[in-house]
């Protein structure tokens, strides 16, 4: 189905995904590690749609067998495609990969995105979590 059609001002995200290359391009070198296990514990089914920093702290969006539409006036939604039907372990694995995440978002609050040692949010134009160090060569 052509949903750009059916929805003009639309945007559909495509299925390429994010590599571990693409997403250490996306932040800082200090959150590399948590990108690392994350894409080693990642089951084979989950795409990584995007990865990037925000205020502050590392997001991590997943395909979870939907596809995201944005629209204008209309904001977002997802629709459901054939590859939503999973096995009840692949759900279960699924869910235990989310929890995986939450956690690694949580945790890079706390270190530092420029060199991985311990930090905190720190603002000035953009909210950043650094340590002393690289908040004081800012």
């Amino acid at each position: 189905m052509n949903w750009n059609k059916r929805l003009p001002g639309c945007v559909i995200y495509d299925d390429g995904g994010y590599d571990l290359a693409l997403a250490k391009q996306s932040v800082g070198e200090g959150w590399h590690g948590i990108l690392e296990r994350l894409f080693s514990a990642k089951p084979d089914w989950v795409m990584v749609v995007q990865v990037k920093e925000k205020f502050g702290g590392l997001r991590f969006y997943t395909d979870d067998g939907t596809v995201r539409v944005d629209c204008i006036g209309l904001g977002s939604f997802t629709v459901p495609t054939e590859k939503g039907q999973f096995t009840e372990d692949q759900i279960a694995q699924s869910q235990a990969f989310r929890n995986l995440v939450q956690e690694a978002e949580d945790e890079s609050f706390s270190v530092c995105e420029d060199c991985g040692a311990p930090g905190k949010r720190r603002s000035g134009g953009w909210i950043r979590t650094l340590c002393n160090q690289c908040h004081k060569k800012r």
